[in-house]
């Protein structure tokens, strides 16, 4: 008999001591002593599986944070044996459904459907429900954590006491500076530590010449830079100190000292999710962030679009950062026959009936477009963005004449991400909706996999790779419904 197993871990007491109890909705049963847990009991509890989505869609494209629905899961209590978790802490602690044949080796031969987060639990004499949580909400956190004393010194004079100190997330243009000794001509630019190489420090737009980088923060407060030059510490936080008081706000483009492909998954780990092994090759961002009210997921939004990337959690909990690419050159992981399919539908993507035949983008943005200039300021310190790319596909319009234009505004490099975009968009695509039997098989295909699907209607017969964009398991219904992308 195919059963759901769910694993929910509790805080048991005020000292921080877990534990995790096992339920199915099955007879129950022992595990082995080889399995994991060894020698423990699967109680014959779980009411109620409920049921889970996880999308890659993001309005009128594949790119950007997923989205996700979380249900419930409730467990029968007429036994009264649940009615000590009224006193135990569920809140942001981890629950995994797998599904498999009962009284096999556990995990060993179940697929794992999802691992969460549990938000709380409900008990009552019938039953408990527990609330589970999409971990993503974690993203919902203020990318700046810290704020000025008003000491003195490097932590500001008075006036700054309270104020939130900047972050970059990445690479910045004429990223604005606050200056917090005023004595030492010395500005903070970030909290975050800059590459060594390559920065530009700006007076009104203007370059100002660099000495050498400050080795310490005790070395920038006690050592002044030459005459008519500035000096960087680059260590994190990142200081500028002038020679003397800038004539206009002065301003640096910089680069992220932990190479920019890593900026996305560093973060996401800061903000408390665990990040994946191997998918964590994300955008290269240029965020800089001033308002405390701003989130990881604000910042990550933006700078995913700079190539199609969507990011979130996949069945296993773990943060994930993977490319939107045309499946045909993917490896498939699993094909679903037409004997495998218990409905199938097509449709058009969502937000894109037709095809794009114009993307438009501007990015490298200028943090600092609004403020005073010298007349000398080059150029680019006038501009609100410094790059932008387009690309156009006319024949487009041939076979749709009302395909669509797509205009995108990012933080960093937008050199390729007209022609990312118009690849992926730029001719028409399906998405069929295939629903399957609630399988261990099926249940190892997610997010982002490539699958082949074979069916003897819609085209289909010779097989066609498809990206899963997609997920729905109905665990009440015994089935999983994908949307295939393609």
């Amino acid at each position: 008999m195919r059963v759901v197993v769910a694993a929910v871990t509790m805080c048991t007491s005020a000292l921080g001591a877990l534990q995790t109890l096992y339920f199915c909705n099955g007879q129950g049963w022992m595990t082995g002593a080889a399995d994991t847990p060894a020698n423990t009991f699967i109680y014959p509890s779980l009411a109620e599986a409920g049921s889970y989505r996880r999308s890659m869609f993001a309005g009128r494209a594949l790119f950007g944070a997923m989205q996700a629905s979380f249900g419930s899961v409730t467990l029968t209590n007429l036994d009264g044996a649940l009615d000590a978790w009224v006193d135990y802490g569920f809140d942001g602690r981890e629950i995994s459904l797998y599904v498999g044949e009962e009284g096999a080796a556990f995990p060993a031969d179940f697929a794992r459907i999802i691992t969460t987060d549990l938000l709380s639990a409900d008990v009552s004499p019938e039953r408990v429900v527990l609330t589970l949580r999409d971990p993503m909400h974690l993203l919902s956190r203020p990318v700046v954590r810290e704020r000025f004393t008003g000491a003195g010194g490097l932590e500001g004079p008075a006036g700054l006491d309270g104020q939130p100190k900047p972050r970059c997330a990445g690479g910045t243009f004429f990223t604005p500076m606050i200056l917090v000794d005023s004595a030492n001509s010395i500005y903070l630019v970030c909290t975050d530590a800059t590459f060594s190489s390559g920065a530009t420090v700006y007076d009104g737009g203007v370059a100002v010449t660099l000495g050498a980088a400050y080795a310490d923060t005790a070395t920038l407060i006690s050592t002044a830079p030459t005459a008519g030059q500035a000096r960087v510490y680059y260590g994190g936080p990142t200081y500028v100190r002038f020679a003397s008081a800038p004539t206009y706000e002065p301003t640096i483009s910089r680069l992220a000292a932990i190479g920019s492909g890593g900026v996305m998954a560093a973060l996401a780990a800061e903000a408390g999710l665990t990040v994946h092994g191997t998918h964590t090759t994300g955008p290269v961002m240029g965020a800089y962030v001033a308002d405390s009210r701003t989130t990881y997921l604000e910042i990550f939004a933006r700078d995913s679009m700079q190539t199609p990337r969507w990011f979130g959690v996949d069945r296993d909990g773990l943060f994930v950062v993977r490319a939107v690419e045309d499946p045909i050159g993917g490896t498939s992981v699993a094909e679903i026959n037409s004997h495998d399919v218990l409905s199938i539908t097509r449709t058009t993507p969502d937000g894109l009936d037709v095809p794009l035949w114009r993307v438009t983008a501007r990015g490298d943005k200028n943090w600092s477009r609004d403020r005073t200039l010298a007349a000398a300021a080059v150029a680019a310190a006038r501009q609100d963005y410094i790059s932008s790319s387009e690309d156009e596909d006319a024949a487009v319009l041939t076979k749709h004449p009302l395909a669509g234009e797509l205009a995108i505004e990012i933080n960093n490099d937008p050199t390729v991400t007209a022609a990312a975009h118009l690849a992926l968009h730029g001719t028409a695509r399906s998405v069929w909706v295939v629903a399957v039997d609630l399988r261990p098989e099926w249940a190892e295909i997610d997010l982002g996999d490539v699958v082949t699907l074979t069916h003897y209607r819609m085209g289909l017969s010779a097989g066609k790779k498809l990206l899963t964009v997609d997920r729905a398991d109905d665990l009440a219904g015994r089935r999983i419904v994908f949307s295939l992308w393609g």
